[in-house]
């Protein structure tokens, strides 16, 4: 078949690429072992059984087209041959080799981009002896960064079971709590009952080292109502109950955006361990709040601030923490002018009473020295009929 230039990239440029560095570095050591064909002779032989032509995939080679970098390109024309060396039962030595040369590149951002598309063709077989290359670099000053939580994640969907087998049974016995959460996590989503089974069997991982939370957060994001109930009628440790919340609010505001969130939070019960978990999500995700405008948050603060977990310090908090925000040229007085037209007035009169029965000083300090708005004055007013 002949290859028109223009954007299709030519076949014989491909083979000048094919026998660059990255080639013979990853398969080196399977070709020296003598046990299989060399990689081009299955590749053709299997695209022949398939009548097909014999040329590398059409997404591996676009892939490499769009790479900026020629490192990333090389390693882009190879993926279906580094695949292709996979055998049933054995470590895949070109996976291994493309890993190991991956993590060497000091590009961190290309570094952490390539080796998640590596992982990607990871199976149980290869799992140990990268995380071995990672204990070695550890060892060697290199530490673990993004790319060994990227591993651990994806050694917790190819094979949760057999990761925490492992890890449990190294010499001396370890289980770093990222490695815990992440795949424990994986599992979770991908099989929560075999997850939470295995934590049964595990009670101490499971009660001390975080691991209910860590299953229930991946159950969180196939079946969140289900994955709840289960957490509020087991015997948790109170701390994962409210780590678990907190995390599912975060998966919240990514996954379904910032009113998805708040109403979720507002959902769960107000009473006991719930409430306090709630409160807890709340207080401790202000951080991703603090750009918001005074639009987006009033309407947050509309949704949960009638919640009875809800105290006048963290009304305070909040209100003062949009007045800096970026996105809120107004300051405190435009918040409040927003948050007039979005929480209910009644709710909000009530909320304030509630409150000021509880410290009236702080309440009439902060009434005093708040822009003077519609609705600080309307809550100054409710204040005052109350207290009579």
């Amino acid at each position: 078949m002949k290859y028109p230039m223009g954007n299709n990239f030519p076949i014989a440029a491909l083979a000048v690429i094919a026998a660059a560095g990255w080639g013979w570095a990853f398969w080196q050591s399977a070709a020296t072992a003598g046990k299989r064909a060399p990689v081009e002779d299955r590749v053709e032989a299997r695209e022949r059984n398939h009548s097909r032509p014999a040329s590398r995939s059409t997404s591996t080679l676009s892939l490499a087209r769009l790479a900026s970098s020629p490192r990333s390109a090389k390693l882009f024309a190879h993926l279906a041959e580094i695949a292709a060396e996979a055998v049933p039962g054995e470590p895949n030595e070109a996976l291994l080799a493309a890993c190991y040369q991956t993590l060497q590149d000091p590009d961190y951002v290309r570094r952490s981009r390539d080796f998640s598309l590596l992982l990607e063709m990871m199976r149980p077989e290869d799992a140990a002896r990268i995380h071995e290359r990672f204990i070695e670099m550890d060892q060697a000053g290199n530490g673990f960064g993004e790319e060994y939580g990227a591993f651990a994640t994806r050694w917790g969907e190819v094979d949760p079971q057999g990761a925490l087998t492992y890890l449990i049974g190294e010499e001396p016995t370890r289980l770093p709590a990222q490695d815990l959460e992440k795949i424990a996590r994986s599992w979770g989503q991908a099989d929560p009952a075999a997850a939470l089974r295995w934590m049964d069997d595990h009670p101490e991982i499971a009660n001390t080292r975080g691991g209910w939370a860590s299953a229930i957060k991946g159950w969180i994001r196939t079946d969140p109502d289900a994955a709840a109930k289960y957490l509020f009628s087991h015997q948790i440790p109170q701390p994962q109950v409210m780590e678990t919340i907190r995390y599912e609010l975060v998966e919240k505001l990514y996954g379904g955006g910032l009113a998805d969130a708040v109403d979720w939070l507002a959902s769960l019960s107000e009473e006991g361990a719930s409430g306090e978990a709630a409160a807890f999500a709340w207080n401790n995700s202000q951080g991703r709040l603090g750009a918001l405008s005074p639009e987006n948050a009033a309407m947050a603060w509309s949704r949960v601030g009638g919640r009875s977990w809800m105290n006048f310090r963290q009304f305070a908090n909040f209100t003062e923490m949009i007045g800096r925000s970026n996105g809120n040229p107004g300051g405190v007085a435009g918040y409040l002018d927003a948050l007039g037209t979005q929480w209910q007035s009644a709710e909000a009169a009530q909320k304030f009473k509630t409150w000021y029965q509880a410290d009236q000083g702080g309440v009439k300090r902060w009434l005093n020295n708040a822009p003077q708005t519609a609705f600080t004055q309307a809550m100054k007013a409710a204040v005052a009929d109350g207290s009579e």
